[in-house]
């Protein structure tokens, strides 16, 4: 019922391969739970303020019903065929001509760059899959210190102020912990 809808709730799948149902690939049942669940948000949890996001190494894994109803496509480099197939007919707009080049590009796209496509847009140009390339970040990653500073969290017992260090945990640092 549309009108019970109080919000919205946005949910990103992580390896969703590992927790969606597609026995086409080879997957089948990894949650034991059946593929209606998933395929029912996907297809029809727009009408009830229910969105979701897979992320995925491998888009063949996922039944083809959940990867039609993604509007937004961003794909880096794919190196397994049957994914650049699938991602070939997805992006293409006349497979018979578009697909020469494209599956060569998906297989050695350089890192940092990603084609996008927006469907379900007004005008069918906007619908066009664009190049993106990311802008390099050029200060250094935050240290767990600055992460848990950052976040306002309070500091787990099990890791005590001798742990916090900027550089990475040594493996003997980290056997002498457990």
């Amino acid at each position: 019922n549309i009108e019970r809808v109080v919000e919205k709730r946005f949910f990103i799948l992580e390896e969703a391969h590992r927790i969606i149902d597609n026995p086409h690939s080879g997957n089948p049942s990894p949650l034991g739970v059946t593929e209606d669940i998933f395929q029912i948000i996907f297809n029809e949890g727009r009408e009830f303020g229910i969105y979701a996001m897979p992320i995925v190494q491998a888009p063949s894994e996922l039944p083809p019903a959940i990867v039609t109803n993604c509007s937004i496509l961003v794909v880096h480099r794919l190196g397994n065929k049957d994914d650049i197939d699938l991602m070939t007919l997805d992006l293409c707009r006349n497979g018979r001509l578009d697909n020469r080049d494209i599956p060569i590009w998906l297989a050695k796209q350089p890192i940092g760059q990603a084609i996008v496509r927006v469907n379900n847009t007004v005008s069918h140009q906007d619908s066009e899959p664009a190049l993106i390339q990311v802008a390099r970040c050029a200060t250094e990653p935050p240290t767990n210190e600055d992460l848990i500073n950052f976040m306002n969290i309070p500091i787990p017992e099990s890791i005590s102020n001798k742990n916090m260090k900027s550089e990475y945990i040594s493996d003997t640092d980290l056997q002498a912990n457990v």
